[in-house]
């Protein structure tokens, strides 16, 4: 009994996956971190479609930011977020532009690194959300421009946990899809 659950679980999921899109973000960031100053970076995601306008999907972004560069007062601030969430897309007026909401959770690293060494460095992991909205517009069943503007906030419990890490977010990037198609830029969407 337990064998023929298991098998037929794996089979739905081969024949769900084979109906499925799969993508790849690609993107640039600005990142406002407050305590951590506003840094400049870049990331990428890979999406998964469970429905035609639901994507769940795991996003990587890293923001990194130097002040008074090759000086004894230099600092260097990374910020890295390892996401998990799920994005919504609505059609617009049946035209291949979409408005997007995205929310996700996971887990961030914040890195202060001073070069003197007068002042002691900060590294600190913990507990990250964000939720983004923005738009999509579908330029082949391949390819896909987007701009997403949203918030973040990092939770920390050591070095950093009375730090405000948080603040507005600018993604700007690309989207390809890897395994499927879009919708045909030539049908009703």
């Amino acid at each position: 009994m337990n064998r023929v659950f298991l098998i037929l679980i794996i089979l739905f999921i081969f024949i769900s996956a084979s109906q499925a899109n799969i993508y790849i973000d690609i993107n640039g960031a600005l990142t406002q971190t407050v305590d951590a100053e506003n840094q400049i970076g870049g990331g990428g995601a890979v999406l998964y479609d469970i429905h035609r306008d639901i994507n769940v999907f795991f996003k990587t972004i890293i923001n990194t930011r130097i002040l008074h560069y090759n000086s004894n007062d230099q600092v260097q601030y990374e910020y890295y977020m390892n996401l998990a969430g799920m994005e919504y897309q609505y059609n617009i007026n049946n035209i291949p532009l979409f408005w997007k909401f995205s929310i996700a959770m996971g887990f961030g690293n914040v890195n202060i690194d001073f070069k003197d060494n007068t002042k002691e460095d900060s590294n600190d992991s913990g507990f990250c959300m964000a939720a983004w909205t923005g738009l999509k517009y579908v330029v082949t069943q391949h390819l896909c421009p987007f701009i997403d503007i949203g918030i973040h906030k990092s939770l920390f419990t050591k070095e950093l946990k009375n730090s405000n890490i948080m603040g507005a977010q600018i993604l700007v990037g690309l989207r390809i899809t890897v395994y499927g198609k879009n919708r045909s830029i030539l049908s009703d969407y």
